[in-house]
């Protein structure tokens, strides 16, 4: 009989110590899912401020491409302006 009681007592003890690691495993299970729903909402986060500013980029890339293209068109014309004037000085030193 006694042999019976220290068995289930050890039994018992045994149940105690498997429900109190299956407890602490929930427990580090839902902090670690936690962490991972997180993770994951600043991952989705982090690309929409990706996209966002790859499309600013783009925008700024037409907006330079631009920009460039009418320094070109205008360094030509003061280039040609440039020119003209040299000419109409050649021109008036050749008068005197």
């Amino acid at each position: 009989m006694r042999e019976t009681a220290e068995r289930i007592m050890e039994l018992e003890k045994a149940l105690r110590d498997t429900m109190n690691t299956s407890a602490h495993r929930e427990a580090l299970w839902a902090q670690e899912e936690a962490a991972r729903v997180q993770a994951q909402r600043q991952l989705e986060e982090l690309m929409g401020a990706l996209e966002k500013t790859r499309q600013e980029l783009d925008a700024t890339k037409v907006r330079l491409s631009s920009t460039q293209k009418c320094l070109h068109e205008r360094d030509g014309h003061l280039n040609q302006l440039r020119q003209e004037r040299r000419k109409q000085l050649e021109e008036i030193l050749e008068m005197k």
